[in-house]
């Protein structure tokens, strides 16, 4: 007994020593302690919904942040005055794939109420967290002159979005596409929205045609019941037809699946404003 309570304190002052030191109110006593591991939720971060993020406020208590953000990411040892959180946020053209990622910590004071938010840049390094609305340039133009509409590019990965041979929408990818629903909502104001789905070419021609389509067309009725416009939204299937990824022929048919696994996607191209 006296063993297993040793190995705890000293767990507990590891969590103490790497944390950031708080005075009472809730300020920091000097520089702010970033972890670099996730060490909750399998390692990985969390795309927030950017309606509860804007409810977050000082004064809020832990039980209100745990309903607006979840858990925090990362563990900061027993009755800790301090969270931190990994946010995914899509940023298309920056971060990778699209996705830009942002820590966030909170502290909290001596009576466990959270007095002030930080935020940093994690992938890209130099990104604003969270992204912020950007005004469009202005452009002169005369009456017959049109404004051309920016074009933004979301790629999905069919495979955690369908099981194998489905185009019933389910699996981990499912919170990415909540989440780019969430996005088209809030942060943009989509003119047109066209979903197109590609298969790899494994598989007849006509099957991967008719797959693809029916994928598509899963993920448009998704978006429309996450409260888009339908008569925005498009949908189309490619098949086989536009790869992005070229792979030899191998008689391993696992390492060929993996090989050709860029080219089962989704791409749902966003014609619009203000997209951040």
């Amino acid at each position: 007994m006296r063993k297993y309570l040793s190995l705890f304190c000293a767990a507990a002052f590891l969590a103490a020593c790497t944390s950031t030191q708080l005075n009472p109110d809730g300020s920091p006593k000097g520089e702010l302690h970033w972890p670099k591991k996730v060490t909750l939720d399998k390692h990985k971060g969390t795309f927030v919904s950017l309606a509860n993020l804007a409810n977050v406020r000082a004064g809020a208590t832990r039980d209100e942040l745990y309903y607006l953000l979840g858990r925090p990411h990362f563990s900061e040892g027993f009755n800790s005055r301090e969270w931190d959180y990994l946010f995914y946020f899509a940023t298309p053209g920056r971060g990778e794939g699209g996705v830009s990622s942002c820590q966030l910590k909170v502290l909290f004071d001596y009576h466990q109420i959270a007095r002030r938010f930080y935020w940093k840049a994690f992938n890209p390094a130099d990104g604003q967290c969270p992204p912020q609305k950007q005004s469009p340039t202005p452009k002169k133009s005369s009456d017959s002159d049109q404004v051309p509409q920016d074009a933004y590019t979301y790629t999905l990965d069919i495979d955690t979005l369908f099981a194998f041979n489905s185009s019933t929408l389910g699996g981990d990818g499912l919170e990415s596409l909540h989440y780019l629903a969430d996005q088209l909502k809030n942060l943009v104001r989509p003119q047109g929205i066209l979903i197109t789905g590609h298969s790899d070419r494994l598989g007849g021609n006509a099957y991967n045609q008719r797959l693809s389509e029916a994928r598509a067309m899963s993920v448009r009725a998704y978006l429309i019941g996450q409260g888009l416009p339908a008569a925005i939204i498009a949908a189309q299937g490619k098949g086989e037809s536009d790869p992005v990824q070229i792979c030899p022929d191998d008689s391993n048919r696992a390492a060929l699946i993996a090989c050709l696994a860029p080219n089962r996607r989704i791409e749902v191209v966003v014609n619009g404003s203000n997209i951040y």
